[in-house]
């Protein structure tokens, strides 16, 4: 019976350990003060639809926080310069939340118009909540590398020269994440 009690005690204490070491291994944003953070791209940014790439010359994006220990953070994010078939395309502001986690969530209508080719491509929030995957790296100077290489968008699609509608959509980027007066670190 004593015996029992021990192996239940130790089987206890190690469940335990493992609890700890899983909660000490969650990652999060730390910010050094509330406030407006903004990036800009490393490298042109690039969409993939059924129909073709969507590449993007300048990204940039700009949100507020607040200190301290963050699980995640949103901001509303801006392409220029943007050709899709060879023509000019324009896409909307949208509103993107990033996790620390590495998963990524659109939060407002992303929507790509290409006047020159008469369609459009609609990413809906809905259906694009848990997208992965971004990773992290510190840099120097309290900046925050943002690697994308996001899978399994889903997208509507106006048809004509902008194809079918699709569930296997993907974005790729890295962008250079600052906040305006204090730093950002990825734990």
């Amino acid at each position: 019976m004593k015996r029992k009690l021990g192996i239940v005690i130790v089987a206890v204490l190690m469940l335990s350990c493992v609890a700890v070491q899983a909660s000490a291994s969650a990652h999060e944003f730390v910010f050094s003060k509330a406030g407006e953070h903004r990036d800009k791209n490393l490298k042109e940014v690039e969409w993939v639809f059924a129909a073709g790439d969507l590449s993007c010359e300048k990204e940039s994006s700009h949100g507020t926080a607040s200190s301290g220990k963050l699980e995640a953070f949103e901001e509303i994010e801006t392409f220029e310069a943007c050709i899709f078939l060879g023509e000019d395309a324009e896409l909307s502001k949208p509103k993107v939340r990033f996790r620390a986690t590495g998963e990524v969530s659109i939060e407002s209508l992303l929507e790509v118009k290409v006047p020159g080719l008469g369609c459009d491509i609609k990413i809906e929030p809905a259906h694009n909540s848990t997208l992965k995957t971004v990773n992290y790296k510190n840099l120097e100077g309290g900046k925050l590398e943002v690697k994308s290489s996001v899978t399994g968008i889903t997208y509507t699609s106006s048809g004509g020269a902008c194809g079918s509608s699709g569930t296997t959509g993907e974005y790729k980027g890295a962008s250079e994440l600052e906040l305006v007066g204090g730093t950002i670190e990825w734990k």
